[in-house]
């Protein structure tokens, strides 16, 4: 598909919400107490926020595919549908990158970290798995489902391995975002396992032969080519000073080749294939060693929307499901550049809800630790 092509309108209109949604945040008297990103300096807040949103695009267009030609699957747009993959793999690189650097510590306390997880995925996940509980049996006929396959359903849900329950395809309520949770959590018990490669030794074998068990079993039911993502999140801890001589010094330089490495991975790679996540790991290299592409990721605006991003990437499905399926906002014999119109609607709704979840879900239980 051409770059001009007019499906690539909302790329536009995406922009325009995010600088409008940025400079109403920026005038809101916000907490630093409430949003965490306020009292840090770190790109990482910034980019989390527009990864969300960018997934919010993916997903938008694909609704419109699917209530047009009954088919819920990857856009043949590569621009939006790179708008899922390469966020994905950004927040997979995050993830990485952030729990790698604790391996170089002798000591760990696995027991904290694991908590630490639970408090921070499980809470708004299992209030997001509730309600698609809740619409898919309200949806269906019980009485075409055997009990053992209603538990069998459920056991899914719970294991973030949730699945359509028989045709009905209770993934797409989220948009099928939960299929990302599952590599998180085999990354995170993947964790002791590197931590004794790292120190060549297993330093405490009740988490290392526990982790070792869980970890293999994911990750024999996972595709393993994407935890490649996670392994490249390396290279800006083994090069940081490099990188950041190359930021400090080459300032220009990088200032041109970023923003370019970033249109050719969206506009001529193909969603999760190795040259994609090797451009997507480099451009993050250096983003999280101190490039902000003119510190537009300290902007204010997107480091709460980063604060925000986990709310936002498990809401925003649900929305285009109540809003589409559920209420029927909209006609699609009315085309697509009309759809588009809709989607300011949706995108302040979508951060209107990802603030409330925030606020009364996910701060909750991360205060506590």
């Amino acid at each position: 598909m051409s770059i001009l092509d007019p499906s690539n309108l909302i790329v536009v209109i995406f922009s325009l919400c995010i600088i409008l949604c940025c400079y109403i945040i920026q005038k809101l008297p916000l907490s630093a107490t409430t949003f965490d990103s306020l009292n840090r300096n770190s790109p990482l807040d910034g980019l989390r926020g527009i990864l969300a949103l960018s997934v919010l695009v993916h997903h938008f267009f694909i609704t419109y595919m699917w209530k047009t030609t009954g088919v819920w699957d990857h856009p043949t747009n590569k621009v939006l549908d790179n708008f899922g993959a390469i966020p994905v793999s950004f927040f997979f690189l995050i993830t990485g990158y952030l729990f790698i650097n604790k391996i170089k510590n002798t000591k760990i306390d696995w027991l904290k970290i694991f908590k630490s997880r639970i408090r921070r995925i499980v809470p708004l996940y299992a209030f997001v798995s509730i309600l698609v509980v809740i619409l898919t049996l309200a949806s269906v006929h019980l009485d075409d489902y055997s009990f053992s396959q209603i538990i069998k359903w459920l056991k899914g849900w719970i294991l973030f391995d949730g699945k359509s329950l028989g045709e009905f395809q209770s993934t797409i309520i989220i948009a099928g975002v939960n299929w990302t949770l599952i590599y998180e959590w085999g990354f995170y018990f993947s964790l002791p396992i590197l931590h004794a490669l790292f120190h060549k030794k297993v330093i405490d074998k009740r988490y290392f032969y526990l982790a070792f068990i869980i970890f293999l079993v994911i990750f024999l039911d996972t595709k393993r080519s994407l935890y490649l993502l996670f392994l490249l999140s390396i290279l800006p801890i083994v090069f940081q000073e490099k990188i950041k001589a190359l930021i400090e010094r080459k300032a220009a330089l990088v200032a041109i080749t970023l923003p370019i490495l970033v249109l050719v991975s969206f506009i001529f790679t193909t969603h999760f294939s190795t040259i994609q996540k090797c451009i997507t790991a480099l451009v993050f290299a250096f983003i999280c060693n101190g490039y902000t592409f003119n510190n537009v990721l300290n902007n204010k605006g997107l480091k709460v929307l980063g604060d925000i991003s986990y709310s936002t990437y498990l809401l925003h499905g649900l929305v285009l499901y109540l809003f589409f399926t559920t209420f029927n906002i909209y006609d699609f014999n009315n085309g697509l550049i009309s759809y588009y119109l809709i989607f300011p609607l949706v995108f302040f709704f979508v951060i209107f809800i990802s603030f409330l979840s925030y606020t009364f879900i996910e701060k909750p239980f991360l205060k506590k630790g």
